[in-house]
């Protein structure tokens, strides 16, 4: 039997047990974490670095093997999979239009810091765009505190649906990526979404995703 998953305080107060399932994806094997009313992590398997990391536009989108998932999880599993398919189609209207499943460890009307920046991330920074670690600051209410919000996108919980990889540092220069380790990665999303990033590290907007 596969290890018994944590348990995790949801949105509601009430703590439920967590349910994982795995999916291919073009940048490697995604990790989905759910419970039964909502997502609380979406993460590129641990194993991946700039060591290892080669992107292949040709894999599909699917739930690797038969997870066993409890109706009620399967549904918000099965949108981040239609979320993700239609993001690595390059579809951007599909994209716009799709929901992003609900987030269960974010409060979208919470006053607390950490969420206050991710849902400002989510909703207002579109697939192509980039934002500064201090404009992403002012965005959600706190200026100046783009240190903090830097620690808030190191400790994201949800990669690519909250696009901490659209965030860079002033200048427009790229920045790191998953505690520097996943550096490449970041530069690729980043391409994928129309951006050209240069040796020295400057990120130029060519096209519209």
């Amino acid at each position: 039997m596969p290890p018994k998953m944590p348990s995790a305080t949801c949105q509601d107060g009430e703590v439920r047990e967590l349910e994982r399932a795995f999916v291919s994806t073009p940048i490697g094997d995604m990790v989905i974490v759910a419970c039964p009313i909502g997502l609380h992590k979406i993460y590129q398997q641990d194993n991946i670095n700039d060591g290892n990391f080669h992107p292949d536009l040709s894999t599909q989108v699917e739930l690797v093997g038969q997870p066993c998932l409890s109706t009620e999880a399967k549904v918000f599993v099965d949108k981040c999979v239609c979320w993700l398919q239609a993001y690595f189609n390059k579809n951007p209207c599909k994209v716009s239009k799709l929901c992003i499943p609900d987030l269960c460890s974010i409060k979208p009307e919470s006053t607390l810091f950490r969420d206050r920046v991710l849902v400002t991330l989510a909703k207002s920074v579109p697939v192509g765009k980039t934002v500064t670690y201090g404009e992403l600051a002012s965005m959600a209410g706190s200026p100046g505190a783009q240190q903090a919000v830097g620690s808030v996108m190191a400790a994201n919980p949800f990669q690519l649906l909250v696009p901490c990889h659209r965030v860079i540092k002033s200048g427009q220069i790229v920045g790191k990526y998953s505690g520097g380790c996943r550096n490449s990665v970041k530069v690729w999303l980043l391409e994928f979404e129309g951006m050209k990033v240069e040796k020295n590290g400057r990120v130029l907007t060519l096209t519209n995703y």
